[in-house]
């Protein structure tokens, strides 16, 4: 046998799709701006916000047990967020994480007190968390 028959046929099995020889240095501008219109910021977390705009928001103060810091102003949820044991936190401000915290809220004459862990969160993606300055939406777990 010949040895040119022994060796494989390069042309036969050569790769004709050249879409993989173009280097790309990523997404193009376009298709960032594209996608943040449609998605949200690029570098947006990427947990869901599942915030039910229906919920009966109460107006309270939070401050760290220890009262090392001022009390911040805060809009806490009635009821935890369905399925979850957290309470929804709307702040005008970024708040600290605060692992001993209380919430305080006046409701109906009396003042009720939530004790628990703050978590700080985000910046609200919904047009009206954005009207009047940066809305920022944290996580209150409160101790049984």
């Amino acid at each position: 046998m010949n040895d040119k028959e022994n060796e494989p046929d390069l042309e036969r099995f050569k790769d004709r799709d050249t879409t993989r020889d173009k280097f790309s240095m990523g997404p193009t501008e376009d298709q960032i701006r594209l996608a943040e219109e449609m998605l949200g910021s690029f570098n947006a977390q990427t947990f869901e916000e599942k915030r039910d705009l229906s919920e009966d928001y109460r107006a309270g103060s939070l401050q760290p047990m220890d009262r090392s810091a001022d009390p911040a102003r805060v809009l806490i949820s009635a009821h935890p967020a369905p399925g979850q044991e957290h309470h929804i936190v709307l702040s005008q401000e970024e708040l600290p994480p605060t692992r001993a915290a209380e919430i305080t809220i006046r409701r109906l004459g009396q003042l009720h007190v939530l004790t628990g862990c703050f978590e700080p969160g985000h910046e609200g993606r919904r047009a009206e968390d954005r009207q009047n300055g940066t809305l920022m939406v944290s996580y209150f777990y409160p101790v049984d």
